[in-house]
C-alpha cells in the first residue's frame, strides 16, 4: 500500500526534482517470522547464508506483488517492524534479516544512520506468526523511474 502526502503546500510531484516530493508509506506482511540472530550466529555459515537468502527472496516477492507505482525506494525512512507470534519474542533479534532484505530489495537506500531515521520494533501476540512491515519517508525519484531488477542480474 502506498499513500502520498497530498496536503496543503504540496506543489510538486514525484518527477519534479525542484519541488517537494510526496511522502511514501508502504505496508505489507511477510509469511513467516525470521530466526533470531542469536540462534543464527551459533549455526554453520551455510545455514546463516541460506536463511538470509530466504528472507531476500520473501521480501523481493512482496515487492513484486505491489503495484509498479508503489515499488519505490524510501530515503530518510522510518521503519516499523511488528512481529506477531504465539509466544513472546525478542523483536530486535529478529530484525536483522528483514532489514538486510529490505535494503537488498530496494525498499530502503541503506539501513545505516543517514538513511534510516527511525526503527520501531514491536512484538504482538497472535495465532499466525508473521512480521508486518511499514516504511514511511520521502520516495526516491531514481527508483520510481527505474525500478531495480529483482531476481536476475545482467550478464
Amino acid at each position: 500500500m502506498l499513500l502520498t502526502d497530498g496536503g496543503a503546500g504540496n506543489a510538486g510531484c514525484l518527477f519534479c526534482p525542484r519541488k517537494r516530493r510526496d511522502a511514501a508509506v508502504i505496508a505489507f506482511s511477510l509469511p513467516a517470522v525470521p530466526t533470531p540472530i542469536n540462534r543464527l550466529l551459533r549455526l554453520h555459515w551455510t545455514v546463516r547464508a541460506r536463511e538470509q537468502k530466504r528472507w531476500r527472496e520473501l521480501v523481493s516477492i512482496a515487492r513484486l506483488r505491489l503495484p509498479k507505482a508503489q515499488r519505490v525506494c524510501v530515503d530518510k525512512a522510518t521503519v516499523t517492524l511488528t512481529f506477531i507470534s504465539p509466544r513472546p519474542s525478542d523483536p530486535d533479534a529478529r530484525a536483522k534479516c528483514v532489514l538486510d532484505a529490505l535494503v537488498r530489495a530496494a525498499f530502503l537506500v541503506d539501513d545505516g544512520p543517514p538513511h534510516l531515521v527511525e526503527l520501531r520494533l514491536r512484538s504482538q501476540p497472535g495465532k499466525s506468526p508473521q512480521p508486518l512491515v511499514r516504511i514511511a519517508g520521502p520516495a526516491s525519484i531514481v527508483s520510481a523511474l527505474f525500478p531495480p531488477p529483482v531476481g536476475r542480474s545482467k550478464p
